[in-house]
């Protein structure tokens, strides 16, 4: 109830939940194209989504570069599979899970109706992984939807186990993310001394100051304005 009266006020202070407007790009042969939402591009973000649960990035963006149908298939087995296993320990716990599972393709298909760039990126294997701030919800909910099933086990041993070899596949999975390559050094003493001797001399010549990969370069146009 709490989580439907926020998405009740986000909704009448943003009425359209803060969607960007659609974008176009021109592609070889095809010419222009306005990119939006697909439901194929929401099962490929359901399937990174729940591979992320269980492999590393690196190998989930291999998978989905051999075959990104197959791993869309064995998603949602995996998702039904979890749904099956709940229901094994009566009604109560596959609606749970169900509910919970609902909610994190939901939240998905809210991203990509707000954010036409990632319907793009879920079409290209190489820019195809969804930021870290667009899975925390998603993810909780699979983790949480496990959990559950975990904790309808009865023998105490069985559960001790299951909960040990899902926490380590979770590590496996996610420890490759705990490590942060450094930034490279562009060599900002030199950058800042050419933008100081600008600012002091006065002169009118753009500056294009590099940055580190995923940002743009830093521009300073100072041609005189109209």
């Amino acid at each position: 109830m709490v989580l439907l009266a926020a998405l009740a006020v986000l909704f009448s202070m943003t009425r359209r939940l803060g969607a960007m407007d659609a974008i176009t790009v021109t592609r070889p042969g095809d010419g222009v194209e306005v990119i939006a939402f697909r439901w194929a591009n929401l099962a490929t973000a359901v399937s990174y989504a729940v591979g992320r649960c269980i492999v590393s990035p690196a190998v989930l963006t291999r998978l989905a570069t051999l075959d990104r149908r197959a791993l869309q298939i064995g998603a949602f087995a995996v998702l039904a599979f979890v749904v099956g296993v709940a229901a094994v320990h009566g009604w109560r716990r596959p609606v749970v899970v169900t509910v919970l599972l609902l909610m994190m393709i939901g939240e998905l298909a809210l991203v990509l109706m707000a954010r036409p760039f990632w319907n793009l990126a879920m079409e290209v294997p190489t820019m195809w992984q969804l930021p870290g701030r667009y899975l925390v919800f998603p993810i909780c909910c699979a983790l949480l939807s496990v959990v559950v099933i975990l904790d309808g086990l009865a023998a105490r041993w069985p559960r001790v186990a299951a909960s040990a070899a899902c926490a380590v596949v979770v590590a496996l999975a996610w420890w490759p993310s705990f490590a942060i390559a450094p930034l490279p050094d562009l060599d900002w003493p030199y950058w800042a001394a050419r933008l100081q001797a600008k600012l002091e001399t006065g002169n009118r010549d753009p500056l294009v100051i590099p940055m580190n990969p995923g940002v743009f370069p830093i521009r300073f146009d100072t041609a005189p304005k109209p």
